[in-house]
Order: structure tokens, then sequence, then C-alpha cells
């Protein structure tokens, strides 16, 4: 990966937990921008599945109602 690689949050970040996508060559990279040396790559091949596999899973209690009410303010 080069230093140029654009890198940009997810529109399906919440609150102060923010996904990272990129797209290099013929694979897209994700990242958790706290820790952005974690980097989950997978092929244009596979990333279809890949979406039908987070779809498939429950959101926790605190993810749905920070979708429904907005991030806590504490």
């Amino acid at each position: 990966m080069t230093s140029d690689t654009k890198w940009r949050r997810s529109s399906r970040s919440w609150g102060g937990d923010c996904v990272e996508v990129c797209h290099v060559e013929s694979r897209i990279r994700i990242r958790d921008s706290k820790d952005p040396r974690q980097i989950l790559d997978i092929p244009w091949s596979r990333a279809s599945e890949f979406t039908d596999y987070l779809k498939s899973i429950p959101p926790t209690p605190e993810a749905a109602a920070e979708r429904e009410f907005g991030p806590r303010h504490i």
C-alpha cells in the first residue's frame, strides 16, 4: 500500500466507532480509525459475500439505541 492511498470514513460509522475504507487495485481495504495498523483486505470478487455476512449480524443494543436516538453524551 502506498502512502497516497485515499482512505474515506464509511457513511455507516456511528459515534466514535469509525470504519475507514479504500480501494486498492482489485481489493477493498477496511480499518478501524482508532487502530489503522490492522487492515482487513478483501478481494472485489468476495465483497458482496462479505457485505451479506455483515448485514446478517444483529446490532448490539447500544448500537441500535445510538442509531435511533443519536450518540450518548457523557
